[in-house]
């Protein structure tokens, strides 16, 4: 296996001059216009990255190429090269508006499990799953989950025209539906789909991917795939301790890039746009000093 080449750019900023052959280049210039065709992925901040693409690759003297990543922060891996994208703002209080914006939540509880000079983006990754296997120790919640079957005892709502169907074809079942207390619900698929992004990520480390496939492996045979839905799903009462790890597992989930790791030259990313939140950031942050307490 060839080793990782690492580079370091900074937001919104072009990078020294780099030696990239052109199947690397053609390949961040795919990921880059496929990040920006997502909106819900880049985070429906109204605007679509300048050029059209997150990844801009630009010709430089000699042959070599500049790279810019505007208006976000993480990483980017394709093939064998590795590219973290660095806060333009000092990373202190970049974390600060970031946690002032709600988008991830408040950290103190959660720096002792991680070092805390790591990467954004890696911070959010371990934050998760941190959350998640407190959440998982606490217990996970059931829900009633609609269901419509055939079932050889009746249960629930019978649907008759079918039913009767069923009984002509030599089949003696009724078609009911009903509702299951179970696992399955869309906050679990929450956690099982960030967890399986983090498993899955060339990128970390062995020890962080490997509690995230232990994550994986407790659910992986009581929950079923995230739905279309399920990023949408609410926190309630008495589901109000999965608010941190469900607020982590869909800011992992989005900006993953899970789905470019499908083509000729396997990609993974997980960039953070910085605008949004940085403007909710400062927004919470007057707030709260104008309006103390």
């Amino acid at each position: 296996m060839p080793a990782i080449r690492q580079e370091t750019l900074t937001e919104s900023r072009d990078s020294d001059p780099l030696d990239l052959d052109a199947e690397t280049v053609a390949a961040l210039r795919q990921l880059g216009q496929r990040l920006a065709s997502q909106s819900s992925w880049w985070g429906n901040v109204g605007d679509e990255p300048s050029d059209s693409s997150a990844v801009r690759c630009i010709p430089a003297e000699s042959g070599k190429w500049r790279l810019r990543v505007d208006n976000a922060v993480g990483v980017i891996s394709v093939a064998d090269l590795q590219i973290a994208v660095e806060p333009k703002i000092p990373r202190s209080h970049l974390l600060h508006l970031f946690e002032r914006s709600g988008a991830i939540p408040r950290t103190e509880d959660q720096l002792t499990l991680v070092e805390p000079d790591e990467p954004l983006w890696k911070l959010v990754m371990s934050w998760f799953v941190a959350s998640t296997e407190l959440l998982m120790r606490r217990g996970l919640m059931r829900d009633y989950t609609p269901v419509r079957a055939d079932i050889p005892i009746v249960r629930g709502k019978v649907h008759a025209a079918q039913t009767v169907l069923n009984v002509l074809r030599g089949r003696i079942l009724a078609e009911c539906e009903f509702e299951e207390f179970e696992l399955d619900t869309p906050l679990n698929r929450l956690l099982l789909a960030a967890a399986r992004v983090v498993a899955g990520s060339p990128v970390l480390d062995d020890l962080l991917r490997g509690r995230a496939l232990h994550i994986v492996g407790r659910l992986d045979e009581i929950v079923g795939e995230l739905q279309p839905n399920d990023l949408s799903a609410s926190i309630e009462r008495r589901t109000h301790h999965y608010a941190d790890a469900t607020t982590l597992a869909r800011h992992v989930i989005r900006r993953s890039g899970r789905t470019l790791s499908h083509g000729v030259a396997t990609s993974w990313s997980f960039l953070i746009p910085t605008p949004i939140m940085i403007e909710e950031g400062s927004d919470g942050l007057f707030s709260t000093r104008l309006h103390p307490g």
